[in-house]
């Protein structure tokens, strides 16, 4: 499938409230209070393992893999292991918060065939993969 219009890089995180205030992402996705516990963030385990030997589970769309939780759709991370692991949970938020908000569109239907691109609220997490570049070593 071929994009059939311009891809914008131009979203500015700086001036999107949503996007440095937690309480207020909650309010505009309310599904996130659903996810926020034991049992919700349990079964993100199962999607670490599967993203970890094989792809991720898009029937656990409010997980991120190893990474945490997608929710809530802001910049804060709470459980810093990494600056790279947060950079990765950052990016993988803001792709479901585009996702979300219409900005992003799939295009592939259930049967591999289709192209046409479609709204895709929740973010099929198969298609996308994040690659570092610039890497430097850390010595430290």
């Amino acid at each position: 499938c071929l994009e059939g219009g311009d891809m914008d890089i131009a979203y500015l995180s700086e001036i999107d409230p949503t996007w440095v205030d937690s309480s207020l992402t909650t309010i505009l996705n309310p599904e996130a209070i659903l996810f926020a516990n034991p049992i919700a963030q349990g079964a993100c385990a199962a999607d670490a393992m599967a993203s970890a030997f094989h792809m991720p589970l898009d029937i656990l769309f409010w997980c991120a893999g190893s990474q945490g939780s997608m929710y809530p759709f802001s910049g804060w991370v709470s459980n810093e292991s990494s600056p790279l692991q947060s950079s990765l949970l950052v990016s993988e938020r803001m792709a479901y918060k585009l996702h979300r908000q219409g900005q992003i569109m799939e295009s592939i239907g259930k049967d591999k065939a289709v192209c046409y691109e479609y709204p895709s609220p929740i973010i099929p997490k198969e298609r996308w993969r994040y690659q570092m570049v610039n890497m430097y070593p850390d010595s430290g």
